[in-house]
C-alpha cells in the first residue's frame, strides 16, 4: 500500500502543502487506518492472485473494481489521482459522479511496452481478461482525463499526441544528507529492486566471475525479493559454479528506510537490464538512490540509464551481455582516487539535477491549477 512514488513522494508533498489525502487500495484484509504522518489508507481486500479461468474471470468481471469504486464514491474527493492501469476502466465513471470530480491518470510505466516484452510470462486467461481490458480502457480514457502524469518523457510526449493536460513528473528520489554515513564498505556493488529473469541478475554474476578469473575478488549485495523460486535456485546454482558463494549477499526484501544502509555500505550501484522495448523507455529510480548515496553507476548502453551515466559523467553504459566489459568499468572504478573523484561527482550532480523537490513544484503546480478549474 505504501508505494513510494504515491506515499513517499506525491502524498507526502500534498499532506505537507495543506491538502487532505487518502488513499484506496488493495491489500490481503480489509483495513482502515492513519499513517503517523495523517496519511489515510482504506485497504481493500483483492481476490487471491492466480491465474487460473476463475480468477482472471472474476477480474474481468470488476468485482473488485466495483469495491474500489464505491469506496472512492462515498468520499466524494476533488480529485482522484489513479495509479493503476486497471483503475482506468473505472476512470469515466468516476468523473460522472454528481460532484462533477477532476481524474488524474499517473503511469507508471511503459504499460503497452510492459504487455509486448512480458506477456510471455501471462497465461491466456490473464491476457484475455486483465491485460488486454485495461490495456484498451487506457486508449479510451486517455482523451477523457482531466491530467495526465507520465514518469518520464517518452511516455509523457505519447500522451500529449492524445491529450494536451499532459504532465511529466519524473520519480525522482529524496535527497537527504542525513541518510549519508561515513561507515566501512562491505560490498564492492549494490543492486536494489525487483529479482526475475528480466533484471540482468545474472548478467552481475558473470561480470564477478570475470574480475575473479583476473583475480580480483568483487563483492556484491542483491537487494530484494525472488519473485519465482525457481529463478532463485538457478542464481545461486550459478553462484555456485562458479564458485562465488563468499562473494554474494542476499538479505531478501528490506524495509524502504532501511536500504540506505546497503548503499551506505557498498561502493558502485549496478543496473544491467537486458534490451528491450520497455527497458529503453523506463527510467530507473534506483539510479537516483545510488546517485544520491555517491554510488556511481554501472550500467546497460541503451536508454535514460545510457544518458545519465554518460551525460552527467557518473558512471558507465555498457553491453551488459560483454562480461569482460562490465569487469573492466568495475575494476576501473574500484581504484581508490579515481572511485572516489566519481563519488563526489555523483552526489554534486544528484543534489543539482535529480531530486524530488523539483518534481514536487511541479505536482503542487498542477493541482493548483486543477482545484482552480
Amino acid at each position: 500500500m505504501l508505494d513510494g512514488r504515491i506515499y513517499n513522494r506525491e502524498a507526502k508533498t500534498l499532506l505537507t502543502n495543506g491538502y487532505e489525502v487518502l488513499h484506496i487500495g488493495y491489500g490481503n484484509e480489509d483495513k482502515h487506518y492513519f499513517t503517523e504522518d495523517g496519511f489515510e489508507i482504506i485497504q481493500l481486500k483483492k481476490l487471491k492472485k492466480g491465474s487460473s479461468l476463475k480468477t482472471t474471470f472474476q477480474s474481468f468481471k470488476q468485482s473488485f473494481l466495483t469495491d474500489i469504486f464505491d469506496a472512492a464514491a462515498k468520499v466524494k474527493a476533488d480529485v482522484y489521482h489513479l495509479h493503476d492501469i486497471e483503475l482506468c476502466r473505472i476512470a469515466s465513471k468516476l468523473q460522472q459522479l454528481p460532484h462533477k470530480p477532476k481524474v488524474i491518470y499517473d503511469a507508471h510505466e511503459p504499460y503497452l511496452e510492459n504487455f509486448l516484452d512480458f506477456r510471455k510470462y501471462h497465461s491466456l486467461p490473464q491476457i484475455l481478461f486483465n491485460d488486454i481490458p485495461a490495456l484498451l480502457a487506457e486508449k479510451r480514457f486517455l482523451k477523457k482525463a482531466d491530467l495526465l502524469i507520465a514518469t518520464e518523457n517518452n511516455v509523457g510526449a505519447r500522451f500529449a499526441k492524445t491529450n494536451p493536460h499532459t504532465a511529466v513528473i519524473h520519480n525522482y528520489s529524496y535527497y537527504n544528507q542525513s541518510l549519508i554515513k561515513p561507515v566501512a564498505k562491505k560490498y564492492d556493488l549494490v543492486y536494489s529492486g525487483s529479482i526475475n529473469e528480466e533484471r540482468g541478475i545474472e548478467f552481475i554474476v558473470d561480470a564477478v566471475n570475470e574480475c575473479k578469473k583476473r583475480g580480483v575478488d568483487v563483492s556484491c549485495v542483491i537487494v530484494g525479493n525472488f519473485e519465482t523460486r525457481n529463478h532463485e535456485e538457478s542464481v545461486k546454482k550459478k553462484i555456485a559454479g562458479y564458485n562465488l558463494g563468499p562473494q554474494f549477499y542476499f538479505p531478501g526484501h528490506v524495509a524502504f528506510d532501511d536500504v540506505d544502509t546497503f548503499y551506505n555500505e557498498s561502493k558502485i550501484g549496478v543496473c544491467l537490464l537486458p534490451l528491450n522495448r520497455t527497458f529503453k523507455i523506463t527510467l530507473h529510480v534506483k539510479l537516483f538512490e545510488y546517485l544520491h548515496f555517491g554510488l556511481p553507476i554501472i550500467v546497460s548502453n541503451f536508454g535514460h540509464m545510457k544518458d545519465i551515466a554518460e551525460d552527467d559523467n557518473v558512471g558507465f553504459a555498457v553491453d551488459p551481455y560483454d562480461a569482460s566489459q562490465v569487469a573492466d568499468k568495475i575494476l576501473y572504478l574500484l581504484e581508490a582516487d579515481r572511485y572516489q573523484s566519481y563519488s563526489s561527482r555523483c552526489i554534486e550532480v544528484a543534489e543539482s539535477k535529480y531530486v524530488w523537490n523539483i518534481e514536487a513544484k511541479k505536482l503542487l503546480a498542477v493541482y493548483k491549477s486543477l482545484m482552480k478549474n
